[in-house]
């Protein structure tokens, strides 16, 4: 029983760490709904009431966690208590907890359960870590297969509801015209097919970006990577640089970038001391490495957000690069309104529970 509710608690913390990044403030509901009577309004928490609620579901659960089910799905699929350190990791460098960010990841680290999947062969490196899933590298990720199917085939390949900006492969992860042997591994056949922008991870079954290569609808169940090592390994490197200790922020890229095989073009040499600089680089090795695994938008408000908003500049750059000449200045004297960083509550919720109010930005 122990287990069970160590998993529920982990997960309930995750969904509520969800929530608050998406919606702010949100009712915190701790009471389990069994009958028609339980059913009550509930006002608003702010998200430090929220978030410390959630960590203290993460530290009664750890103790209690499953460090090893017995079998390599319910290890990456289920909660451990890696999954539970990572969690933590995360929230604690929403929060500005640094120190204890560090220490959260390196019970991870520590652990000597993971590592990075090599990346010397690209295709190799794909299909483990994306096509076959449940890699050595994997910490948390939600399982589909045939009973189960994952419903990104859709959106990614029959109907092409989402593509990739042009910029990715332009920007982001950039070329080597001149020797063609140079490429970043996670780039072209890996988060993009650079021909038409097609989102890659999701569909491909190998990384030649061939069309015989794409998944049918029937086999659509690539899983939806939560975390995984590299994710840990880059939160380190973003807390120890908030800490002061640039050189072992820098170090921690370096491994990334190194399996990767990103290309020189991309690189960048801050000094250690250099604290703006460095956070900067991490965040553009996270576009990087987590390309259209669901943490982007998350990633650059963190960092925006962070010492009372002190790099607002990181949301009004993001509008400039992707919003039409004409709408810009419409956007960026939005996007200067930290309220609306945050989605409107559904109007439904508005209706079902009357202590809710919606959203400042949205009234």
């Amino acid at each position: 029983m122990d287990k069970a509710i160590a998993e529920a608690k982990t997960i309930r913390a995750l969904m509520y760490f969800y929530l608050v990044r998406t919606f702010d403030q949100v009712p915190l509901k701790l009471k389990a709904t069994t009958s028609d009577a339980d059913i009550v309004s509930i006002p608003k928490s702010s998200q430090d009431e929220v978030l410390t609620q959630a960590l203290k579901d993460l530290s009664e659960a750890e103790p209690f966690a499953v460090t090893d089910y017995g079998d390599r799905a319910s290890n990456k699929g289920r909660i451990t208590k890696a999954a539970i350190n990572a969690i933590q990791a995360d929230i604690y460098l929403w929060m500005e907890k640094y120190t204890e960010c560090v220490t959260a990841c390196n019970k991870v680290i520590n652990s000597n359960q993971f590592g990075l999947i090599s990346g010397t062969d690209a295709n190799t490196w794909f299909q483990t870590l994306y096509v076959n899933g449940n890699s050595n590298e994997s910490i948390f990720e939600l399982q589909f297969d045939q009973q189960r199917l994952n419903t990104f085939n859709s959106l990614f390949n029959a109907s092409k509801k989402f593509i990739a900006s042009p910029i990715v492969m332009d920007e982001v992860y950039t070329v080597d015209f001149t020797d063609p042997t140079k490429f970043d591994i996670r780039a072209d056949g890996a988060a993009v097919r650079a021909t038409d922008q097609t989102i890659w991870k999701y569909i491909g079954l190998n990384n030649s970006g061939n069309n015989s290569s794409i998944r049918a609808a029937e086999e659509s169940y690539a899983h939806w990577i939560m975390y995984r090592y590299a994710d840990v390994l880059l939160m380190k490197a973003e807390a120890q640089n908030q800490l002061g200790n640039g050189q072992e922020a820098l170090d921690i890229v370096n491994i990334i970038r190194n399996r990767a095989r990103a290309l020189i073009a991309t690189a960048a040499n801050p000094a250690p001391s250099d604290k703006v600089a460095i956070a900067d680089y991490i965040l553009r090795e996270r576009t990087r490495e987590f390309a259209f695994e669901g943490k982007r938008w998350y990633d650059i408000l963190r960092n925006a957000r962070r010492n009372n908003y002190q790099r607002l500049d990181l949301l009004i750059d993001m509008v400039s690069g992707t919003v039409p000449p004409n709408r810009q200045q419409s956007a960026i004297a939005k996007f200067k309104d930290k309220n609306c960083h945050y989605l409107p509550i559904y109007t439904y919720e508005l209706t079902t529970n009357k202590a809710l109010v919606q959203n400042p930005f949205y009234k």
